[in-house]
This record gives C-alpha cells, sequence and structure tokens, in this order.
C-alpha cells in the first residue's frame, strides 16, 4: 500500500493577478455601455390634496413594523409587496399582492417624473423575479420593508447599493387635478356676468 504524500499548497504564481481580475470585476459593470435611469432625479411635489401624499403618509406609519415573509398586515409584518399591497389598499387602491405583479402594473414612470406615491422597483438578484418594491417619497426617498431581521423604514433612493439595482417606477394612482386658474395668478375670469 503506497502512502499518499502531502503536498504542500501551491502559491499563485501572480498574486497581483488575483487582485486586479477581482478589481476589474467590479470596475467593469461601471464602465457598461447600457445605461440604467438615474434614481437621483429629484421628485415633483405632492400638490395638496395629492393621493401620492396618503399613500405616503400611510407608508411611514408602518415604520418600524417588522419584516414577514408572505406579510401584509400591521399585525403580522410586511414583506416588500405587503407593505406596498396593503398601503394603496388602505388609500382605496387595488394593487397586485407580488413584487413582480407590481412591476407589471401601473403605468411607467421615468425618474424625472416620480411624484411621492410611485412604486419604485430594483432587480435585488440574478432571476427576473427576485424584485424589490417601496414606495417613493416627496424627500427623494423610498419606504420599504428591506429583509428577515428588520423593520419598515425610510431610506433614500440615492444610495449606491438601491442605484446599482434600480429598474423602475410605477405608477397606480391617478393623476392630481391641475389648480384652477385664479385671478391672482394673471387669469381673468371671461363668464358674462349675470344680472
Amino acid at each position: 500500500m503506497e502512502r499518499l504524500r502531502r503536498h504542500p499548497p501551491r502559491r499563485a504564481a501572480f498574486p497581483w493577478l488575483r487582485l486586479i481580475a477581482l478589481c476589474a470585476c467590479f470596475l467593469l459593470p461601471a464602465c457598461s455601455s447600457r445605461t440604467a435611469p438615474s434614481p437621483e432625479t429629484a421628485p415633483a411635489a405632492a400638490a395638496p390634496g395629492d393621493p401620492g401624499a396618503a399613500v405616503v403618509a400611510t407608508a411611514r406609519s408602518q415604520i418600524g413594523t417588522p419584516y414577514r415573509h408572505g406579510g401584509c398586515s400591521p399585525d403580522e409584518g410586511y414583506d416588500c409587496s405587503g407593505l406596498v399591497w396593503w398601503t394603496f389598499g388602505q388609500n382605496g387602491q387595488e394593487v397586485p399582492r407580488t413584487a413582480h405583479g407590481q412591476w407589471s402594473f401601473g403605468r411607467f414612470v421615468a425618474p424625472g417624473e416620480r411624484r411621492p406615491g410611485d412604486v419604485v422597483v430594483f432587480r435585488i438578484g440574478h432571476n427576473a423575479k427576485d424584485l424589490h418594491v417601496g414606495i417613493f417619497t416627496e424627500r427623494g426617498s423610498f419606504v420599504h420593508s428591506p429583509k428577515t431581521g428588520d423593520t419598515v423604514r425610510e431610506e433614500p433612493i440615492s444610495m449606491p447599493y438601491w442605484q446599482k439595482r434600480y429598474l423602475g417606477a410605477k405608477r397606480y394612482l391617478p393623476e392630481p387635478e391641475p389648480p384652477l386658474p385664479t385671478e391672482a395668478s394673471g387669469t381673468r375670469n371671461t363668464a358674462p356676468a349675470t344680472p
């Protein structure tokens, strides 16, 4: 019976080559010709009576509620899409329950046109259904239920983690009514006078 000889571990001939390859993995995506929409664009301000402001207030009321996979109520906790589903439901709007369904629902919104109450969507994995959703606010942040062991919170959409994963925004709410012109704004009432 022949004894197996133990050989000392081989050292890389060029240890710096591994370092260069590792750096390239992080830098090459930044050089990609495909440009994602910038999630940093300032949001449009919420107009008084804007339903988006009510949606944001409802979402903020849940800050501190624990994350729970499959959860969709204050009593049981929320996953990301459960928070969006519950928040819109509290405001009389039916939306799909899953993040993938929420991404497929509503109207696409360009980054410069996002409004409070829009749903922002991120790809957090390699699978097409590995999505994360939250509710965009007037502060340029979003309210979401991030992960197991965490709670509902509000954080800036401009964080590098979210910027890299940003897919887009969807609008479920109707467009707010434009304000009526008044004499103070320089428009005159041209209606005929009544006797």
